[in-house]
């Protein structure tokens, strides 16, 4: 297969680009670790591959309609009673 026949190929099979099907993956894992809390803001955009946080809270509102933090305020995990915090 032609280095370049991928997004053809993808194109045909799917009704996404293969860009838009990324940064729809990159979304959902980062909205995993936001319900989490698994790391800063920061860390969370530079683990899937964002420059800066700016970028990566400019690509999440943009997709997600909200930004991470305030995405991340409304999503948290309330612990069980009794539980450590």
């Amino acid at each position: 297969m032609r280095a370049g026949a991928l997004p053809g190929i993808w194109k045909r099979r799917s009704i996404h680009s293969i860009s838009r099907y990324l940064t729809g993956w990159r979304m959902s894992l980062a909205k995993d670790r936001l319900r989490r809390g698994d790391g800063s803001l920061a860390e969370i955009g530079a683990a899937l591959g964002y420059g800066s946080a700016s970028a990566f809270n400019t690509a999440f509102a943009r997709e997600v309609g909200q930004p991470p933090g305030q995405y991340a305020a409304s999503t948290a995990r309330i612990a069980p009673e009794g539980a450590p915090a």
